[in-house]
């Protein structure tokens, strides 16, 4: 008979080894450190990690929060970061200014049905027709981002003047208060911005401007530089696969993500889950990245546009890595632009 002693020194030597094996495993996985803003397509990398698919694909994956898409472009381009992902404007900009960056999955996709940004106003707004945003202050997280391209779009395919618009940089935190406090007349916003302003009753939804550039377009991607991509194929189509398969999750089981965003954005649950999420891309289509190429021409944020496919990264080959079930189009491009 085994006696409660030799009992428990065999359960803790199980235990020990478990951990052993754990340890080992942890070791033996691929370490990737990427970076996003807080914004809710940083959903599937969460739950990627959540639920183990990232380990199961041999990757060990490290998030870091960044303030907007410039400091991921810095992160990436500087090597403290493999992957990071931006808003598709700042990734358009650096590619017509030779930067070589170059995007390995998408992110947020804004269609008809399912817009990504929402213009807000205060409740109690004067404004009733986009006219009457003609001189008006926008609240925009980042100047340089897609959401004040959106803006500007929206109000021209309107009948507006984007010309007389003011925009005033600030976090999506901070712009409930200055609604209420009139320091803004309106902003354009993302989860968990959006969420946010419109659960406390600072704001309300007045228009969804992503269609003044196109039925369907990329918000937001994942990218990298060509050099790594180049020398970390296999790593590459990996993340690429475990994004594919979560964003699909996702799309498929919208209100489950909240559970995995609400620790990251340090925000209630319910709060998170009175808004939709993003719809999320699962293949690079260079024609969904084409309205953001041509508006950037239009508003003089670049010289010249350009094929999006360009930015794409090239097709791999269609073998699958070790631990990944072949995925279509996880590290595929359409370069129908």
């Amino acid at each position: 008979m085994i006696n409660r002693r030799t009992a428990l020194a065999t359960l803790s030597g199980a235990l020990a080894a478990c951990a052993s094996v754990r340890a080992a495993a942890a070791a033996n996985l691929m370490p990737l450190a990427v970076g996003s803003s807080a914004e809710d397509d940083i959903g599937p990398v969460l739950y990627g990690i959540a639920t183990g698919a990232f380990a199961k694909a041999g990757l060990d994956v490290q998030v870091t929060l960044l303030g907007s898409g410039s400091a991921a472009a810095a992160a990436v381009a500087g090597g403290s970061l493999q992957i990071a992902k931006s808003s598709s404007l700042p990734l358009v900009t650096a590619h017509a200014r030779g930067v070589p960056f170059t995007i390995i999955a998408p992110g947020t996709i804004s269609t008809t049905d399912h817009p990504s940004s929402v213009i807000v106003v205060r409740p109690d707004s004067p404004l009733r027709t986009p006219r009457d945003f003609n001189g008006k202050t926008f609240g925009q997280n980042s100047l340089g981002d897609v959401g004040a391209l959106l803006s500007r779009g929206w109000l021209d395919a309107n009948g507006g003047d984007s010309r007389t618009l003011k925009f005033l940089e600030m976090p999506g935190v901070a712009v409930g208060a200055a609604l209420a406090e009139g320091r803004i007349d309106a902003a354009t916003l993302r989860n968990p911005g959006l969420a946010a302003v419109i659960g406390a009753g600072q704001g309300k939804a007045f228009a969804h401007p992503g269609d003044a550039l196109g039925k369907r377009i990329v918000i937001s991607a994942w990218f990298s530089t060509l050099d790594y991509v180049a020398a970390n194929r296999d790593i590459v189509r990996r993340f690429a696969g475990v994004m594919h398969d979560a964003s699909m999750y996702s799309n498929a089981n919208p209100h489950e993500m909240a559970k995995y965003l609400a620790p990251y954005f340090h925000q209630d649950v319910a709060i998170l889950g009175r808004t939709d999420p993003a719809l999320l891309g699962a293949t690079l289509e260079a024609a969904e990245l084409q309205p953001i190429v041509d508006a950037a021409q239009r508003y003089g944020l670049i010289a010249k546009a350009f094929p999006a496919g360009e930015l794409l990264v090239a097709r791999a080959p269609r073998r699958a890595p070790v631990g990944v079930a072949p995925h279509r189009g996880s590290m595929e491009t359409r370069r129908d632009s």
